[in-house]
């Protein structure tokens, strides 16, 4: 990028991202997750290892927050474990007219192909 000669088609010499975001060959990501134990396995370990603490007791103890207590996380953790995450609405229109913009499209053109391919889906 330093001396702004092109390489390829939207992307300029030492850039890490294309037009779309994602990594460009040879350009890892970031360092990812890092290596190691992670949290869930750590958390069987000790259970396993802690005879009187069980997965029952760990259930028990947030049911007894969620439910004496009125603890809204307790609330949440089991909600979430029950009935699953509720959906996170995105708004990608932005990301849409930046990328357009980029390739020289019309974003209004660029916003109607991105919800017709969604009504496709």
């Amino acid at each position: 990028m330093a001396d702004g000669k092109k390489v390829a088609a939207g992307r300029t010499k030492g850039q890490i991202r294309d037009g779309n975001g994602r990594f460009v060959k040879g350009k890892p990501g970031g360092p990812g997750r890092p290596r190691g134990k992670s949290i869930t396995k750590a958390l069987q370990e000790i259970l396993a290892h802690h005879k009187r603490y069980s997965a029952e007791a760990v259930a028990e103890a947030a049911f007894f927050l969620a439910v004496e207590k009125k603890d809204m996380r307790a609330i949440e953790f089991i909600t979430d474990r029950m009935d699953g995450k509720t959906a996170q609405p995105v708004d990608i229109t932005a990301r849409i007219i930046e990328v357009a913009e980029q390739m020289g499209v019309d974003p209004k053109d660029a916003i109607a192909e991105a919800e017709s391919y969604l009504k496709g889906r």
